[in-house]
């Protein structure tokens, strides 16, 4: 499961369908064999997506418990987190 704070799912999906497009035309038209297909889509979406998820699985954890909530609140009021950078990171 993604996530809900990683950005637009919908976005992604369109993303996702946008990098994997290329590769599909190649072997719909037989100039790729299929494992290679899906290995090409799979890396694409691997070096689109990593950074998000990555940064979504770290901070997954803190918005869910109450008591990391409130550190998260406080590490953010006296400007300890990248706010902008978390927010590029993960939208």
């Amino acid at each position: 499961m993604i996530p809900p704070f990683t950005g637009n799912g919908m976005a992604m999906a369109f993303q996702s369908a946008e990098q994997a497009l290329d590769p599909l035309l190649a072997w719909s038209r037989g100039m790729a064999m299929w494992d290679e297909t899906i290995r090409t889509v799979h890396l694409r979406l691997r070096a689109l997506f990593r950074v998000r998820l990555a940064s979504a699985a770290a901070l997954h954890p803190f918005l869910f418990k109450p008591a990391r909530q409130r550190w998260l609140a406080g590490a953010s009021h006296l400007g300890l987190l990248p706010i902008r950078s978390l927010y590029h990171a993960t939208h």
